[in-house]
């Protein structure tokens, strides 16, 4: 029994809209950091609006290395896509899908490594069924 469909995405009006608001926040600050200083405007402790910045920074890197879509081949391989490479896993090596931050993610757990997608995902209830029927013993949570 092969996946009913091949691939599984992020509706993408959600994720650009993520992208977009960290990538907006660290903009803003960036800005801050160059304003001058004068007696009208008065910034904050330059380390602490840096490392506000390296923290944006870090939530927009989270969102592009974030897997867009992902991909069943027939003999049961996930293949994760997102704008940073493909990572290719094993549904045999799947052991846990459970949610995450109160259902804003979806976290594919493998024997090796963890896997976070946003909470978005067109067929993802196919896909559990099918990675279910594939792996009996697969533990499924908060879905």
């Amino acid at each position: 029994m092969g996946p009913p469909q091949n691939k599984y995405t992020i509706r993408r009006l959600s994720y650009f809209a993520h992208l977009i608001g960290v990538s907006g926040i660290a903009v803003l600050v960036l800005v801050i950091i160059f304003i001058p200083e004068s007696p009208t405007v008065q910034k904050a402790d330059m380390w602490l609006l840096i490392l506000f910045f390296l923290f944006t920074l870090y939530g927009v890197y989270t969102f592009v290395a974030m897997p867009q879509y992902v991909e069943v081949t027939p003999d049961g391989t996930l293949n994760f896509h997102s704008y940073l490479g493909t990572r290719v896993v094993s549904s045999n090596d799947l052991s846990e899908v459970a949610t995450e931050s109160m259902g804003y993610y979806v976290v594919f757990r493998f024997s090796k490594a963890k896997i976070k997608l946003l909470n978005r995902i067109d067929g993802l209830y196919e896909l559990l069924s099918f990675l279910k029927a594939r792996k009996p013993d697969l533990v499924i949570k908060g879905l």
